[in-house]
């Protein structure tokens, strides 16, 4: 069962527990003060899910929502039966139109909502005097929005193990301080709302004019803060991939300082080097904590797709009905984002990609899009002088030497079996109806007392065989003290003979290894090839070939 499925599961589940709830104790609970409309508390409800704060805490990001003011005053002052449904329908416009959320995700949270609420209010009935002005009823409320935020924050662990992701112990820690926090003070401020309706309800303004004018002070100061360190990320990504420092880790530190900014899941930057334009180059950081080594790709299977996403070679934002295919990053989808191009003269090298907001309350705004394209800029900088060369030059040069050590024997220098047996293959491939002869001929080393013959031993054979064959034909390290050659002899099993004789009276001539004498005892075998054969049985013919000389 994949996480979709099981996350509808997990949402019905949750809603069948509050539908019981709701029918056996909330639904029937009298209230006598029902002193606002329904419609009010639908508009609070939305208000709070649309109106959210940020708070960063020891490094982490929160959203402080003002859910609880609603719920507490519902408490007071809303039908329990009409509580409920006027917490979804709020909810359900907020997120569903003003957030946008996915439907599996809408649903999720609609059916947790129910479940704080239904709670919610069977601890406050069964506790509280629903009396504004009495004590016990402020602590019903408490108590009440505790278990709700209590609910909130076990469904969102929950919700995040059922789809696959992970939380350490400090994180679920660290959300239930910040959950409990955030309760004690939006419900002592709904609280205090409820008693000034119960006194005066004209004093109301008197209380919610502060807090409006908070509000707006500290989205002023959040603004502020993000101005600050778009300007400094700028400063810095100016000479970021300057000087000796490692390319591709200053790029990586880059991409993450970047999706840190825009509070984005991940971050991704496409480039097409000057020195080969048939490729294109790939650095992703994220989702999560994850980062991917520096891939690459043919230009022509990638290049109109990113084009798609900046088809005006401009800053871009990137929808929810876009979605980046496995083509262009392996396993993530692109709910909302934004892709800047780097323009070099007047040609896009590049692409610069920021997507997922991690808040899921504020989308990618003009402003974000102005920055993005500042850090593209920037970075097309780098490519002018060609500091983005640097790490796929190097990825090139490693590329190579892994063929090689794929390809080599790393003592000697010869193939290895594998790449040996290849070789063999295509010699089989391309002699087919040819009057040549392949003859296959294996070489078998021991030492007289019994030991592994010594390495500088080996590389000896290894020259002297070098020695005896053509620059055509090919010789392998099959294993320790075995070795393979391929020659291309005319169709007479007499010069196939000769050769093995050769390379026996080569090989059987003492090597001195530091002042000590080592002799070999060789065994050779050798098969000539017929129609059919394949490689593998061209070897194993010349190891019987062996055994019995």
């Amino acid at each position: 069962m994949n996480h979709q499925a099981r996350t509808w599961g997990l949402t019905a589940l949750i809603a069948a527990i509050a539908g019981v709830l709701y029918a056996l104790w909330v639904y029937d609970v009298p209230h006598p003060h029902e002193h606002i409309p329904v419609i009010v508390f639908v508009i609070l409800f939305a208000a709070a899910e649309i109106f959210v704060v940020h708070v960063e805490f020891r490094k982490d990001a929160h959203t402080l929502s003002l859910v609880d003011i609603p719920l507490v005053l519902g408490l007071f002052f809303a039908s329990p039966a009409w509580l409920v449904p006027a917490h979804l329908a709020g909810a359900a416009v907020a997120l569903g139109l003003f957030r946008r959320q996915r439907p599996m995700k809408l649903g999720y949270n609609l059916a947790a909502f129910a479940l704080e609420d239904t709670l919610a209010l069977v601890v406050f009935h069964s506790i509280g005097h629903l009396d504004p002005l009495a004590p016990t009823s402020w602590v019903a409320a408490f108590l009440a929005a505790l278990v709700a935020a209590l609910v909130a924050v076990i469904s969102v662990t929950v919700a995040i193990a059922v789809s696959g992701g992970t939380q350490t112990w400090h994180q679920r820690l660290q959300s239930l301080q910040f959950a409990v926090a955030a309760t004690f003070i939006s419900a002592s401020t709904a609280i205090a709302l409820a008693v000034l309706i119960e006194v005066d309800d004209r004093a109301v303004v008197l209380l919610a004019t502060p807090i409006a004018a908070i509000y707006a002070a500290y989205r002023l100061a959040l603004a502020q803060r993000n101005d600050r360190r778009s300007m400094e990320l700028l400063h810095t990504s100016a000479g970021l991939l300057q000087g000796d420092q490692d390319t591709a880790h200053a790029l990586q530190h880059l991409l993450d300082q970047i999706r840190n900014l825009f509070q984005a899941d991940v971050a991704a930057l496409t480039y097409v080097p000057v020195s080969d334009p048939t490729m294109a180059a790939l650095w992703v950081v994220g989702p999560g904590t994850g980062i991917q080594p520096m891939v690459t790709q043919p230009r022509d299977q990638v290049w109109s797709r990113w084009r798609d996403l900046a088809p005006r070679a401009q800053a871009t934002l990137v929808g929810s009905r876009r979605k980046i295919s496995d083509e262009l990053l392996t396993d993530v989808s692109i709910d909302n984002g934004m892709v800047a191009p780097l323009i070099l003269g007047s040609r896009t090298v590049g692409y610069l990609l920021v997507a997922n907001r991690l808040n899921d309350v504020s989308r990618f705004s003009t402003t974000d899009l102005l920055v993005l394209e500042t850090l593209a800029q920037q970075l097309s900088v780098g490519v002018d002088d060609g500091e983005l060369e640097r790490p796929l030059y190097q990825l090139r040069v490693f590329e190579r030497q892994l063929a090689y050590r794929e390809n080599h024997d790393a003592l000697t220098g010869l193939a290895t079996r594998l790449s040996f047996t290849d070789q063999l293959s295509t010699r089989l491939t391309e002699s087919s109806g040819e009057p040549d002869t392949l003859a296959t001929i294996v070489v078998d080393l021991a030492d007289p007392g019994g030991a592994l013959v010594p390495d500088a031993a080996l590389l000896v054979v290894a020259e002297r065989l070098r020695r005896l064959i053509r620059q055509e034909d090919v010789l392998g390290r099959l294993d320790h003290q075995r070795f393979a050659l391929v020659a291309t002899l005319p169709p007479d099993p007499q010069v196939a003979t000769e050769l093995s004789e050769r390379i026996e009276t080569s090989l059987v001539r003492p090597i001195h290894v530091d002042a000590h004498r080592v002799d070999l005892i060789v065994q050779i075998g050798y098969a000539i090839n017929s129609a059919g054969d394949s490689a593998e049985t061209l070897l194993d013919r010349a190891y019987l070939d062996m055994v019995r000389a």
